[in-house]
């Protein structure tokens, strides 16, 4: 009795089994005929793909499927039957598919894992083949548009890099825009007109010999889209209007605010600037522009429906300046506290910042900074007079980082939970802000993502790993 027992769990089709066993014996009764698009062979197959996948007989699309890791005959059973296990349902990779002629095309929704091996399965006819995805990464480009969770009624859709295309075949076009602007990006016009029809975005793109130039990042667009009305925003009297958006214009950026309408923005002048970016809610940076210049900007937005608007804005950039951020904030050290704890300021503008005068803020005060000079693209640390640069237990500064010593950093030191703060400069002018979010951990400083990330994103702030704060880099 205890060796049927044995027997018994040994064969139970829920468990993951050896894909050789012989349990329930149902061989695969087809060969399945499987092709990469882009072109590769399977043993070497691109992260982001399409499955070519023909049989001797018409292949059943409800029972087609991919399969993370092996699978054995139990578990081609259970997808014949269209009842797999919990097991085997945590395996399975969402994807949609269609037939194309006499061949059924399956395209996973997301990007497989490099050096992973996958199964493809059909149950009716019942049959499956391997395929190992290659271990070196592929060049990809990332979606744009539309934007995520308002794919439906989509016409068009948008990848981006970071680099120019240049010869791109069809179906695909290069460019963001008909006229080519956005250059650095790919886009396909499918023109689905009806809420019931749906498209799966190509795996890849290629220019016209052929040849793969990068992976698309998948994505499902659906018909139906009605035109929207682009209002422009109301300007104040110091921004300028920027197509539907309003600019603040500065020396080497400018700050650009946009309706909440979903757009895809591009901009562009006559020498470097190509950006192409969707509607945000908070304002972003756009750059680098050429100092104390005259520039003639180039703007088109699309919707949803594809309707595009092109524009064109004159604008004046003022002379150079400095722009200071609080860029990383340590205020849980491992060390003792608050000597060990700091504020990182960084110059993200052209010229030298004086900050004598200058006030760093929490919830409990403010502390005025001492004559110190922040030069163009240097940190500065500011601590207490207690601070030990030699610390053996938090990441010491950098070479040549300015550290600005004063009486008290924070009310009591600066808080476990985390507090907003802020740095004024001349005049009491709001420079920069810094969240009370995410909340600090020992040893765990708060990093703003990139100096020009908009103070009022949450998104802009993360937590560094343990240990690896970052003082003066």
């Amino acid at each position: 009795m205890l060796w049927l027992a044995f027997w018994l769990v040994a064969c139970t089709p829920d468990w993951d089994e050896d894909p050789a066993s012989d349990c329930n014996n149902p061989a695969a009764e087809t060969l399945l005929d499987v092709s990469s698009l882009p072109p590769a062979p399977l043993e070497a197959a691109p992260p982001i793909l399409h499955l070519r996948i023909s049989a001797s007989e018409p292949i059943d699309l409800e029972r087609l499927y991919l399969v993370e890791g092996d699978i054995g005959p139990s578990h081609l059973s259970q997808l014949a039957n269209a009842d797999p296990s919990m097991a085997l349902t945590d395996r399975l990779v969402p994807a949609v598919h269609w037939l194309d002629g006499e061949h059924a095309v399956l395209a996973p929704q997301r990007e497989l894992e490099l050096g992973a091996r996958y199964t493809v399965a059909s149950g009716a006819p019942k049959g499956m083949a391997v395929i190992d995805i290659d271990q070196q990464p592929w060049p990809s480009l990332q979606l744009v548009w539309p934007p995520e969770g308002q794919s439906a009624g989509g016409l068009h859709a948008t990848w981006c890099g970071s680099e120019p295309l240049g010869d791109v075949a069809p179906p695909l076009a290069a460019g963001a825009l008909p006229d080519g602007r956005g250059k650095h990006c790919a886009r396909i016009d499918h023109g689905l007109e009806h809420a019931d029809q749906s498209l799966a975005t190509p795996a890849f793109i290629a220019n016209s010999s052929g040849a793969t130039i990068a992976l698309l990042e998948p994505a499902v667009l659906y018909g139906g889209a009605e035109l929207e009305a682009i209002t422009p925003l109301p300007c104040p009297a110091d921004q300028v209007s920027i197509g539907p958006g309003c600019a603040a214009v500065q020396d080497d950026r400018l700050t650009l605010d946009m309706p909440q309408t979903p757009l895809l923005w591009v901009l562009s002048d006559s020498q470097q600037l190509d950006v192409v970016t969707p509607s945000v809610e908070h304002a972003i940076t756009i750059g680098p522009l050429p100092p104390a210049s005259h520039l003639w900007l180039q703007i088109g937005v699309v919707d949803r429906a594809a309707q595009v608007v092109l524009g064109a804005t004159a604008v004046t950039t003022t002379t150079p300046t400095h722009h200071v951020v609080i860029n990383e904030v340590l205020a849980n050290s491992i060390g003792p506290e608050p000597e060990q704890e700091w504020v990182e300021l960084y110059n993200d503008g052209l010229v030298e910042a004086p900050l004598e005068g200058w006030v760093l803020e929490d919830i409990g005060g403010g502390t005025t900074l001492p004559k110190a000079t922040l030069a163009p693209g240097g940190f500065a640390l500011v601590v207490n007079h207690s601070f030990d640069e030699q610390g053996e237990y938090d990441p010491t500064p950098a070479p040549g980082t300015l550290v600005i010593r004063v009486d008290k950093l924070g009310k009591n030191g600066l808080s476990n939970q985390g507090e907003p703060l802020k740095l004024k400069g001349p005049g009491g002018t709001v420079v920069s802000r810094f969240p009370q979010l995410p909340k600090p951990k020992s040893g765990r400083s708060v990093m703003r993502m990139h100096p020009t990330a908009p103070d009022d994103d949450a998104g802009s702030f993360i937590l560094s790993e343990e240990g690896a704060a970052t003082p003066g880099h």
